[in-house]
């Protein structure tokens, strides 16, 4: 018989774990810190050094990261779907024996749950905030480092690549649009800073990642502006139009049209197969 366990997270697994709060010069190294990664590769780290662990205790700790808190039974869903019930619980039982063997402070668990310890540090945790403090306007958040430093930051922070596992599906979506959302932030708050060379970087690079997306583009072309480059403005203009057509047959919105001066779009025109809905604009 199949399990019978339940499986949808959003109905008894603990809700996603707000990220905890900032600690002061949290880069820093200091005795006894664990570290987990799980933005680009999966890492368990002690001081530094990479732990090595079974694929089985990895899932675990991902889970635990990604999602938060979870009923033992969620665990067991989600994990081993294939399995029946009782299988389920006897991996889940030897993942959580090997952890607290290997890596005793990692993992905190009850009777009915598991989560993982406070004092883990994990770079999802850390790229949240970072996001969330871009988005909600901070000019200037030093506490993250250089503005080469948090486009490194956002450009890293693809969610466990290579994982197959369906629970992965909605967390690693929500962290590809935080990324983008955190990338055109940065963008407007270096701009902001007159650092346009650098804005520039980060527009293109959002742009490199979602090519039809139009607030991309316009976080590319509004740069350009600011730096007092009409024509490349243009001329991005015009290839992101070439673009949206060719492959969905649309143009920009009206509001992407404004962002150029006067005549600009029309003097440009769209692509070859764009004519017809340009005479219309016209």
């Amino acid at each position: 018989m199949r399990s019978t366990l339940p499986t949808a997270q959003s109905a008894t697994a603990t809700p996603t774990a707000t990220p905890r709060p900032p600690r002061e010069q949290e880069h820093e190294q200091r005795p006894g810190l664990l570290r987990l990664h799980v933005l680009q590769t999966f890492d368990l780290q002690l001081d530094g050094q990479s732990i090595p662990l079974p694929g089985v205790c990895e899932r675990l700790l991902a889970y635990l990261a990604v999602i938060g808190p979870t009923h033992r039974n969620v665990l067991c869903g989600n994990l081993w779907p294939e399995n029946t019930e009782k299988c389920a619980r006897a991996s889940l039982r030897t993942a959580l024996w090997t952890l607290t063997h290997t890596c005793p402070d990692c993992l905190s668990v009850t009777r009915g749950s598991a989560r993982l310890a406070p004092d883990v540090e994990v770079d999802l945790d850390r790229f949240r905030r970072l996001a969330w403090t871009l988005m909600g306007g901070d000019p200037q958040p030093a506490a993250y480092g250089t503005g080469e430093q948090l486009l490194r930051a956002c450009t890293g922070a693809e969610l466990l690549p290579g994982w197959y596992d369906d629970w992965l599906d909605d967390p690693r979506e929500r962290v590809r649009l935080l990324r983008l959302h955190a990338l055109e932030a940065l963008c407007a708050s270096l701009n902001d800073r007159g650092q346009h060379g650098l804005a520039l970087q980060v527009a293109l690079e959002v742009a490199r990642m979602e090519p039809l997306r139009e607030s991309a583009a316009a976080a590319v072309i509004a740069t350009h502006l600011r730096a007092g480059n009409a024509v490349e403005a243009r001329r991005f203009h015009a290839s992101f139009s070439a673009r949206l057509w060719d492959e969905l047959g649309v143009t920009p919105s009206e509001e992407l049209w404004a962002m150029l001066p006067p005549g600009a779009a029309r003097r440009l025109g769209p692509p070859e197969g764009g004519r017809r809905a340009h005479a219309q604009r016209a």
